[in-house]
């Protein structure tokens, strides 16, 4: 029996032909990498959230906002008090005591207040990982576009580029992921084929040709941090996967994709009558 060898991954595909230009964003390759009818789903109805993908977008929108603020100098609106104060204007937002206690299920209840929990843990931890001296904030929730292969253009954002001082006095950009959440495939292999951190290094490279800088995934719930610098082939493996995205989509390809990831899905119950 032949072996697949680790390097096979990376072999690249043969062009795909395309009529016309096709602008896809990182977010929805993962997502339909993880499950092509998570994506469908979402495409179907994209202002529908659970609370899961609420948390994740109100705690990035915190992070965001005190990025936005150290950037700009105002040392009033950087500390972790004034990070408790965004959380909580973002996650509690208007709703009363009352407006909590009747949502529908106790099990609604108890995760929303898990993810409260989470957020002021986060923060904390974001708080102590970004820190304060020695660095200069360049760009936050900044969006890029780069033509990735023909006639497709990947889009994203650069969460966080700053130019951080090291202890010997010497400058280096940082470009930085954050992940605000935690589950069994956080390892340092598991970040090594982010692809959000990839594209995100991939398109730092291509616009500002620039190639000394550090790939960075902090995660603020577990307080990890993840170095990598990305080289041709994490590129190669980007660009194919992205072409298989595009080739599903292209052929109307929605497999299912199941697993213990759809006990937590919030379309399982539409999943799984459609698939009956």
């Amino acid at each position: 029996m032949e072996i697949c060898k680790p390097d096979d991954l990376y072999i690249i595909s043969e062009p795909i032909v395309l009529d016309h230009k096709i602008t896809i964003d990182i977010k929805d390759v993962i997502d339909f990498c993880f499950c092509p009818l998570l994506y469908k789903y979402k495409k179907e109805t994209p202002n529908e959230l659970n609370i899961r993908e609420l948390y994740d977008h109100e705690i990035r929108k915190t992070v965001y906002q005190f990025l936005f603020d150290l950037q700009n100098d105002k040392e009033m609106n950087s500390s972790l008090e004034f990070l408790k104060y965004l959380w909580g204007k973002y996650w509690i937002r208007s709703k009363t005591k009352k407006d909590l206690l009747i949502t529908p299920s106790a099990y609604k209840r108890d995760t929303w207040d898990n993810k409260r929990q989470n957020g002021i843990k986060s923060i904390i931890n974001f708080d102590e990982m970004i820190g304060r001296d020695s660095q200069f904030i360049i760009a936050v929730k900044h969006k890029y576009e780069i033509e990735i292969i023909p006639n497709v253009v990947l889009t994203g954002v650069f969460e966080c580029i700053r130019e951080k001082q090291n202890e010997d006095g010497t400058k280096i950009i940082q470009l930085i992921n954050f992940v605000v959440d935690s589950n069994v495939y956080d390892t340092v292999m598991a970040q090594s084929y982010n692809l959000e951190s990839i594209a995100a290094a991939f398109a730092f490279e291509q616009l500002f040709d620039q190639v000394e800088y550090q790939s960075i995934t902090m995660n603020i719930l577990t307080k990890k941090t993840y170095f990598k610098n990305f080289n041709e082939k994490d590129f190669n493996l980007l660009k194919d996967t992205v072409k298989s995205v595009i080739i599903s989509l292209q052929n109307n390809i929605n497999c299912t994709a199941p697993g213990q990831k759809c006990f937590h899905c919030s379309y399982r119950k539409k999943c799984e009558k459609n698939m009956k």
